[in-house]
């Protein structure tokens, strides 16, 4: 579903002539919700981060503490660097 709105946006953006350099572009989600105990899916957020040149926000919260070898979260548990593939909240 996501890559279909991104999809959906860049044709948009592409029909009114706007620039990659003009726009900010943000994919924000949990390391794990709350309500569910559901995972956001790093893996396959990182390749439509990287697609569609946009950049992640990740609000580890629920996560610190319990995911990943170290309890570093999310980023941790999917084996990314936190300020490089994403900027945590």
């Amino acid at each position: 579903h996501l890559e279909n709105i991104l999809k959906h946006q860049a044709e948009m953006d592409s029909k009114l002539h706007r620039k990659n350099a003009d726009r900010r572009k943000f994919i924000v989600v949990e390391g794990l919700y709350k309500h569910s105990g559901t995972l956001a899916n790093l893996t396959k957020i990182m390749d439509l981060k990287r697609k569609f040149s946009y950049r992640l926000i990740i609000d580890e919260s629920h996560s610190f503490g319990t995911l990943g070898p170290t309890g570093r979260g999310a980023l941790e548990h999917f084996q990314l660097k936190p300020m490089y593939d994403a900027e945590v909240v």
